[in-house]
């Protein structure tokens, strides 16, 4: 699922909870037969526990709340903020968009592989103009130096490592991940 144990422990402390737990059941774990099982786990729970949802879950937070009513632990929300947001922006989430779109008749596109794009590219002549210092080189991931790669990676850290520190759930890639799409 995603979310950081130690970043959620860290979260949970300064909530003055001694632990974090995070709800990764499936959605059959809340079926009639199975609350009071799950109740009597989530009564023994000394912490935090982490929920997330959003509308298109089939664990809403009306499922979890039976649970925690059955457990006799009441339900107190705390919404997580991170301060250095700007204002509006404050409440933690992870929000993922996609979305396929084809412009009114047109044919249906055909795909393009990354290699289709690279010798294009070259065989427009757009790599010799970059080589006389205008505009901007296109390269493959093999192509790519140590140096360069290094230098991306230090860029990555520095500019979007801080974004999901205040979250619970890690959004960054680790380095041996990143480098074998490159």
């Amino acid at each position: 699922m995603g979310y950081d144990q130690q970043r959620c422990d860290g979260i949970a402390h300064n909530l003055d909870c001694d632990a974090a737990w995070v709800y990764a059941l499936p959605p059959e774990a809340l079926e009639d037969g199975n609350v009071d099982a799950l109740a009597r786990q989530v009564a023994a729970i000394d912490g935090a526990l982490f929920f997330g949802h959003s509308c298109l879950d089939q664990v809403t937070p009306h499922d979890l709340e039976r649970v925690l009513r059955v457990a006799g632990r009441p339900r107190v929300e705390r919404i997580l903020l991170d301060g250095e947001a700007e204002e509006g922006n404050q409440q933690t989430t992870l929000t993922l968009w996609g979305m396929s779109m084809r412009l009114k008749g047109a044919a249906e596109p055909q795909a393009i592989s990354n290699e289709a794009v690279y010798e294009k590219h070259q065989s427009t002549g757009r790599a010799s103009h970059v080589e006389k210092g205008h505009g901007a080189s296109l390269v493959m991931g093999p192509m790519l130096t140590e140096r360069q790669l290094e230098e991306m990676w230090r860029i990555y850290l520095d500019r979007f490592l801080w974004l999901g520190a205040l979250h619970p759930v890690s959004m960054e890639d680790p380095e041996e991940d990143w480098r074998r799409l490159a």
